[in-house]
C-alpha cells in the first residue's frame, strides 16, 4: 500500500514537472512570436478585451438592472472620470501623468485632474471640453483649414472605443467620419514601435494639415489665403546628405520611449516601409517640453508646446541638424 502511494507520488511529481516544463516552453514560444512578429493582432486580458469570451468585464463599469444612470453606468461620472478610475495608474497605464508602468508614455500626459497651478504640461488635447475650432479642421462642407468647426464635445471616447477596436490602443476604426487604421507593437520593458496609420488618426480631425505629396499649397476656404504644410507619410530615407535635408541619426525605427531616447520615431510598416508621420513630431495626448510659441495659450495659460516631442522646435533639428540645410 505504501509502495503504491509512493509510486503514485512519483507519478504526480513527474506530471507536475512536465506541466512546468511545458509552461516554460509555451512562454518562451509566445515571447519569441512577439519578438519576431512586429505587428501581431491586438489582444489582451484586461476589461476592454474579449467581452464575448469573458463578459465579466462589463460589470466593471455597468450595472444591468440597478443602474440609476444613462447607459447602465454604475456612476454619474463624466466619460473622462470613468476612464481615470483605472487609467490613473491603479488599474491601467497612468494616462493622467503620462506614465506607462515605470516609463514615460509615448502618448504624453494629460494631467487633467492635477490642480491648475501644479501642472507641468505645456500643451494637451483638452478632453472634457467642447471645441468650436480645430487647427487644420474641416467645416461641414469639407473645406480644409476652416476657422470653425461644428461644436462637439471632445472626450477620451472621441478617439478610443472602450468596447474594442481592430486598431491598437483601442483607437476607433472611424473618427469624425474618417476611416482610421492604427497599428503599433508594444513591449512593456522596451517601449512602443510605431507601425502604420498614425497620420490617419491625427488627420481625422486635422484633415487640412494632411499632406503626403511634398510641399504644396493649401487654399484657406474662409480667408482666401494660401498656406503650406510639412509633408507626412513619406519615406525620408532617400533624402540623405548631401542630396536632401534629412539626418537619419535624428530618427529611430527602434522601440521608442520618450525620456529614453531623444530621437523622433518613424513608422516602420510590416513591408519595411519607413515613414515620417504626424506622431514623428507630436505626442497624441500632451507634452511637457519647453515651448517656443509666445502667441498661443496652452492648458497652463502660457506659451504652448504644440504637443511637440522636443524642447522649443527641437524636432526640426532631428532631421535638419545645425542649420546645415537652411
Amino acid at each position: 500500500m505504501e509502495a503504491a502511494v509512493s509510486g503514485g507520488g512519483m507519478v504526480l511529481k513527474k506530471l507536475i514537472l512536465t506541466v512546468i516544463t511545458m509552461g516554460v516552453i509555451l512562454l518562451t514560444t509566445v515571447s519569441t512570436v512577439l519578438a519576431t512578429n512586429p505587428f501581431p493582432t491586438p489582444s489582451g486580458t484586461g476589461i476592454h478585451w474579449s467581452f464575448a469570451g469573458n463578459p465579466d468585464g462589463c460589470a466593471t463599469c455597468h450595472s444591468t438592472h440597478t443602474s440609476s444612470y444613462d447607459k447602465l453606468m454604475k456612476t454619474n461620472y463624466t466619460e473622462t472620470q470613468v476612464c481615470y478610475q483605472c487609467h490613473n495608474g491603479t488599474g491601467g497605464n497612468n494616462v493622467e501623468t503620462g506614465m506607462d508602468g515605470s516609463y514615460p508614455s509615448p502618448a504624453g500626459p494629460f494631467e487633467l485632474l492635477v490642480p491648475q497651478g501644479s501642472k507641468t504640461v505645456t500643451s494637451a488635447h483638452r478632453v472634457g471640453n467642447s471645441y468650436t475650432y480645430v487647427p487644420g479642421g474641416i467645416d461641414p462642407s469639407g473645406n480644409p483649414l476652416a476657422t470653425s468647426l461644428a461644436p462637439f464635445n471632445f472626450e477620451c471616447g472621441s478617439c478610443h472605443n472602450p468596447h474594442g477596436s481592430t486598431n491598437w490602443h483601442l483607437v476607433r476604426d472611424n473618427i469624425n467620419g474618417f476611416s482610421v487604421s492604427f497599428y503599433s507593437n508594444y513591449d512593456a520593458q522596451v517601449g512602443v514601435k510605431y507601425g502604420y496609420g498614425a497620420s490617419s488618426l491625427c488627420s481625422a480631425c486635422h484633415q487640412g494639415y494632411y499632406n503626403n505629396t511634398g510641399t504644396t499649397q493649401n487654399p484657406n476656404s474662409t480667408g482666401g489665403t494660401i498656406t503650406y504644410s510639412h509633408r507626412v507619410d513619406f519615406d525620408p530615407a532617400p533624402y540623405t546628405a548631401p542630396a536632401g535635408p534629412y539626418d537619419p541619426a535624428g530618427t529611430t525605427t527602434d522601440f521608442y520611449y520618450v525620456g529614453v531616447t531623444q530621437q523622433v520615431p518613424l513608422q516602420k510598416a510590416q513591408d519595411g516601409t519607413t515613414l515620417m508621420t504626424c506622431m514623428t513630431c507630436h505626442f497624441a495626448h500632451g507634452s511637457k517640453v519647453l515651448p517656443s510659441d509666445t502667441f498661443a495659450s496652452s492648458v497652463t495659460s502660457g506659451p504652448t508646446s504644440s504637443l511637440l516631442r522636443n524642447d522649443n522646435r527641437g524636432v526640426c533639428a532631428q532631421c535638419h541638424p545645425g542649420n546645415t540645410f537652411y
